[in-house]
């Protein structure tokens, strides 16, 4: 008995280490980069010390300077190669994660259970692998000019892979929408995000006084946005985050859910990285949205409480079904976030604008000015950002359209998230990160 335990469990060793060092990929513990995924990482690293030495030429020459113009031939050669080598990483990884897959059946069939230490530890590994395949997509754009490279190095993909992108380029013909809630898709890093048209308009902003339990700060006015935006279609995921920012804050892991537990500031870090990539359309940039933006987004040309109408209890968005607002029936409470899709779009094709969690806004908060506004955005100083919509623990009542909330900027919780806009640069309005005022 005691032999052929040691028999079989040399045979679990072996099997492991066959499969995870299948195809040049390696244990996960050892923490090493098949030569596909090397030789990507050394384009990169050429491309990087090029675009350094480009740096420091255009501090002394022009960007039309032959000696410029040298660098970027360069970088778009490595550019022309970039697209085979990642291709070749995401083949070598689909046959790694496949023969984990083989193995994990050979075990079973050898009587192992799905539930022991060598079983779950391929399957683990598998899944590593599938997420990891996604970083590479098969067709990265092809580049032909140093602009064109940009993209191919951020991992932009050619065509529509996913049925419904629209590359970059196109964006720069036609940035606005024609109808509000068409879609634009562009995916970035493998991922793609679906943003939603809110064209410029007017719209009541805050709620009547005959609003169940409305605020004194929920103010009545008319506000009017000049621009229009596009408005990401849900909350940032937590796949959108980590193949920016590399790593997931989140308290409620899924690549289905939104991140969470992420502040002002690392929301605007992930701006900020997007914004570096060069991905958005000509003449337009990736930002957090205004409160008049969010709030318009929100609404979606409706005047009521919500954007379906007066009442909730958990049916129709993420909060705590146990405080309903606008009807006595108690509804769910699911105690965590809700996976995208779970509750239907408001108006606009926007997703999960009343519960699930509060999202950040680019506003210092304060009182609404008196009158009528025109892309108002805030004061200029403060001690604390806007966030809007409720959360997943909230009573229905702070779910509403019109209801407002605040955090300090490096505040992390498992309530608060965000999610982007795409807006004209022309509209920028820095505020910044300057110190927030004293109390």
């Amino acid at each position: 008995m005691i032999k052929r335990t040691k028999a079989l469990a040399i045979f679990i060793a072996l099997t492991i280490s066959s499969v995870l060092t299948f195809g040049n990929i390696v244990c996960a513990s050892d923490k090493q980069l098949s030569p596909s995924e090397k030789a990507v990482q050394k384009i990169e690293k050429a491309r990087d010390e090029l675009e350094e030495k480009r740096k420091k030429l255009l501090e002394e020459y022009g960007p039309d300077s032959p000696r410029v113009k040298v660098i970027e031939e360069e970088i778009v050669a490595l550019a022309q190669d970039y697209p085979a080598r990642v291709k070749e990483a995401r083949e070598q990884i689909a046959k790694s994660a496949y023969a984990c897959g083989t193995a994990i059946d050979r075990l079973l069939e050898q009587g192992m259970s799905r539930t022991g230490q060598a079983v779950t530890a391929l399957e683990a590994k598998k899944k590593e692998l599938e997420e990891l395949v996604e970083k590479y997509p098969p067709d990265v754009i092809a580049s032909k000019t140093y602009s064109e490279a940009q993209r191919a190095f951020s991992r932009v993909t050619e065509g529509r892979p996913r049925g419904d992108e629209t590359p970059a380029e196109e964006w720069s013909f036609s940035f606005a929408g024609q109808e509000p809630g068409n879609l634009r898709v562009i995916a970035i890093q493998g991922v793609s995000y679906r943003f939603r048209w809110a064209p410029p308009g007017s719209f009541m902003m805050g709620s009547p006084e005959t609003e169940q339990g409305r605020d004194n700060d929920e103010i009545f006015r008319q506000v009017t946005l000049s621009q229009g935006f596009w408005i990401l279609e849900t909350e940032v995921m937590q796949s959108m985050w980590k193949s920016i920012m590399g790593n997931n804050p989140s308290s409620f892991k899924g690549a289905d859910l939104p991140v969470e537990c992420v502040s002002w500031s690392d929301s605007q870090g992930f701006v900020a990285a997007l914004n570096d990539l060069g991905l958005a359309p000509a003449g337009a940039r990736f930002a957090l949205p205004t409160e008049a933006q969010w709030e318009y987004a929100c609404r979606a040309g409706t005047t009521s409480p919500f954007s379906w109408g007066d009442s909730l209890n958990g049916d129709q968005a993420n909060c705590n079904g146990e405080a309903p607002y606008g009807t006595d029936v108690k509804g769910k409470y699911l105690g965590k976030t809700a996976p995208f899709g779970s509750y239907a779009a408001n108006p606009w094709g926007i997703f999960d604008m009343h519960g699930n969690l509060w999202e950040w806004c680019e506003d210092w908060m304060g009182p609404y000015p008196s009158g009528d506004a025109t892309d108002p955005s805030g004061p200029a100083r403060g001690a604390y950002r806007v966030i809007r919509g409720g959360c997943w623990n909230d009573a229905a009542l702070r779910c509403r359209s019109a209801f407002r909330n605040d955090a300090g900027v490096d505040g992390r919780s498992d309530v608060v998230g965000f999610r982007i806009v795409l807006v004209p640069i022309a509209e920028e309005k820095p505020q910044g990160t300057e110190a927030p005022a004293e109390e």
